[in-house]
C-alpha cells in the first residue's frame, strides 16, 4: 500500500466546489460557531484521521471534534462516498452504545489513534483532540449566574442598604457642608474609577494566560478582530474591500465599485467580494455592498463565531468575578452620594445639586460597566495581537486597519464613509441550516445523536 499516495490524495481532496454559496466548511463553521481557522484546523485533523482509518484494519476513534467534521461528512453523501473511494474504503462510522464492552473497545480505538498519529504525523493538536469543542480551550468555567440576574440583585441590594446607610452616615453628614461634601465625594469617585481601571486592565491582560497555547484565540483573522474591536461587521467588510481597492482588485467609477479585469482573490473573503460583485452585472455602491456582503453565509458566520466567542468570555466565573467587584464598589460609592439626598430631603435642606451630581455619577457607572463589558475585546486583545504578530504581518493593510483604524482608509473609500457609518449594525446570523448554495446533502438525513468521545471507524473494504 502506497502510504504517501493515499496521504496526498487525501490532503489533496476539496470539500468544495467553487460556486457554493453555503458549502461544507461555511456550513461547518456557522453550524459551530466556528472561526476559519479553527474550522480549518478541524478539516485537517479530520482528513488524518481518516486517513489512519484507512491504512489501518482495526478501528480507531475520532475526537469529539473530529467526530463533528466527521457527521457532517456523512450528510454530504456523494462527497463522502467520493472520499471513501480515494481512501481505498469505505469507512463505517461506529457509534458506542455505552455498555461495558463498547468502553474498552473505544478505550482500546482510542490508545490506538494516537499511537498510529504520532507514528505518522506527531504530536496530536491539543485544541482538536483533547477538548470537546472550540471553546474549550479558554480554560475558564462557566458562571453559576447571569449578569442580568447580578444586576437586578445588585439593584435590590442597593435600595435596601440605602437605609442602614443613612442611619450610620446621619451624624456624619449633619456635620459636614455641602462644599466640603462634593470635594470629598468627588475624590472618593476618582479614585474608585482609577483603582478599578488600573486593577481591570491588569486583570484582563491575564486572562490571556489561562488560554491554552493552542487555542483558536491566538489564530484569528484581522476580519474577526476587527469585528470584537468595534463592535460590527462594518469596519470587517470595510477593512477588506479597502485592502482590495489598494490591490487594485477593486476600483471606484462614478461612485460606484467595479471588480478589475485582473482582480484576483488572495482569501476565500476576497472570492466571495469579487463573486458577488460580478454576478450583479453592474457596479455597487459601497453601501450596496456591504448589505450584499453581510447578508452572505462566509461574511455572517464572522458574527456567529466572535459573538459566541464573546458571550462565552462574559458568561465566565472570570469575568463574573470582575464584574461583581467594580459593580459592588461604584455601587458603594454612589450610595454614599445618594445618602447625602436622602439626608438633605429629611433634614429640608437644598438637594438640587447633589442630585444632579448622583445622577450623572450613576450615568457614569452605567457606561463604565458597558466599557468594562467590551474592553478585553476592544482594548487588552487588540494590543496582544500587536505584541504577538511579526513585523512583516503588521505591514499588511488588513492588520494596519486593526491597530491604526482609517488613517490607513485608500482616499476614494473616505468619501463614503459619512453615510456608510450611518447604517445600523448587523451582527447577528439570519441564516438556516440548511442555506442556499449547491450543496449535495440532504438536511433530513443528519446524524439522530451526538457520539460523542465513543464513536469509531474501521476500515472495511467495499
Amino acid at each position: 500500500m502506497n502510504f504517501d499516495k493515499i496521504w496526498n490524495d487525501t490532503l489533496a481532496f476539496e470539500f468544495d466546489s467553487k460556486n457554493d454559496n453555503y458549502g461544507f466548511t461555511v456550513r461547518l463553521a456557522k453550524e459551530n460557531y466556528w472561526t476559519y481557522e479553527f474550522t480549518q484546523k478541524a478539516i485537517l485533523e479530520y482528513k488524518k484521521f481518516m486517513f489512519l482509518a484507512a491504512i489501518n484494519d482495526e478501528m480507531v476513534s475520532p475526537s469529539e471534534i473530529v467526530d463533528t467534521v466527521w457527521h457532517q461528512h456523512l450528510i454530504f453523501t456523494k462527497s463522502y462516498n467520493k472520499f471513501c473511494k480515494l481512501l481505498g474504503k469505505k469507512i463505517q462510522h461506529v457509534p458506542s452504545t455505552h455498555n461495558k464492552e463498547d468502553f474498552e473497545t473505544f478505550v482500546n480505538a482510542k490508545k490506538r489513534t494516537k499511537e498510529l498519529y504520532l507514528q505518522h504525523f506527531g504530536e496530536q493538536d491539543k485544541s482538536i483532540w483533547e477538548y470537546s469543542s472550540m471553546f474549550d480551550s479558554l480554560n475558564l468555567k462557566k458562571s453559576n449566574f447571569k449578569l442580568r440576574t447580578a444586576l437586578i440583585i445588585g439593584l435590590n441590594i442597593f435600595i435596601a442598604l440605602t437605609i442602614p446607610f443613612y442611619f450610620i452616615l446621619k451624624p456624619f453628614y449633619s456635620t459636614v457642608n455641602s462644599e466640603e461634601f462634593f470635594i470629598g465625594i468627588i475624590l472618593i469617585s476618582l479614585v474608585a474609577f482609577g483603582f478599578l481601571s488600573f486593577y481591570n486592565h491588569r486583570k484582563l491582560n491575564s486572562l490571556t494566560q489561562h488560554f491554552d497555547n493552542s487555542s483558536f484565540i491566538f489564530n484569528l483573522l484581522p476580519s474577526e478582530l476587527v469585528f470584537l474591536k468595534n463592535d460590527g461587521l462594518k469596519d470587517s467588510i470595510l477593512m477588506l474591500i479597502n485592502k482590495m481597492i489598494h490591490e487594485e482588485s477593486l476600483y471606484f467609477l462614478n461612485d460606484k465599485l467595479y471588480v478589475s479585469t485582473h482582480a484576483k482573490a488572495h482569501s476565500n473573503e476576497e472570492a466571495v467580494v469579487i463573486k458577488q460583485i460580478k454576478a450583479t452585472k453592474k457596479g455597487l455602491t459601497y453601501l450596496e455592498v456591504f448589505q450584499l456582503l453581510s447578508s452572505t453565509p462566509l461574511f455572517n458566520n464572522i458574527s456567529n463565531a466572535m459573538l459566541a466567542f464573546k458571550k462565552y468570555i462574559l458568561k465566565s466565573n472570570f469575568f463574573a468575578k470582575l464584574f461583581l467587584l467594580n459593580f459592588s464598589i461604584l455601587n458603594v460609592v454612589l450610595l454614599l452620594s445618594f445618602t447625602r439626598i436622602v439626608t438633605g430631603f429629611v433634614g429640608d435642606k437644598p438637594i438640587l445639586y447633589i442630585t444632579i451630581f448622583t445622577i450623572i455619577l450613576a450615568i457614569a457607572i452605567i457606561f463604565y460597566l458597558i466599557f468594562l463589558i467590551n474592553l478585553f475585546f476592544q482594548n487588552i486583545l487588540p494590543r496582544h495581537y500587536h505584541s504577538y504578530v511579526s513585523e512583516e504581518t503588521k505591514s499588511s493593510l488588513d492588520w494596519q486597519f486593526l491597530f491604526l483604524g482609517s488613517v490607513v482608509l485608500v482616499p476614494t473609500l473616505v468619501i463614503s464613509m459619512n453615510a456608510f457609518y450611518s447604517m445600523p449594525q448587523n451582527n447577528s446570523g439570519t441564516h438556516g441550516s440548511c442555506g442556499s448554495g449547491n450543496s449535495d446533502s440532504s438536511c433530513g438525513s443528519s446524524c439522530g445523536s451526538s457520539c460523542g468521545s465513543g464513536c469509531g471507524g474501521c476500515g472495511g473494504g467495499d
